[in-house]
């Protein structure tokens, strides 16, 4: 018979700040901050954020991240904006 040990057990966050969201998406947190920014300025994204825009869903943001930099996302950006990035 074995006998197993656990070390450590890893509890995913429901919302997430900039720190832990920029540890879980193996970023920083200054790169996670922008990213919410970018979130609040587009109006559909910044209706799934919580307290503010200040937390995020953390399936919310994997979808994000997959979603920026494609044409749609830049057309969207500009028109929110009115610039490009």
């Amino acid at each position: 018979m074995e006998v197993y040990t656990v070390k450590k057990v890893h509890i995913a966050s429901l919302l997430l700040n900039d720190e832990t969201g920029a540890q879980a998406f193996s970023l920083s947190p200054s790169e996670m901050g922008i990213i919410r920014r970018e979130m609040q300025k587009i109006p559909r994204w910044n209706s799934q954020l919580f307290n503010y825009g200040r937390l995020m869903d953390g399936e919310v943001v994997k979808r994000y991240l997959a979603y920026r930099g494609t044409e749609e996302w830049k057309k969207e950006y500009k028109k929110a904006t009115g610039k490009m990035k």
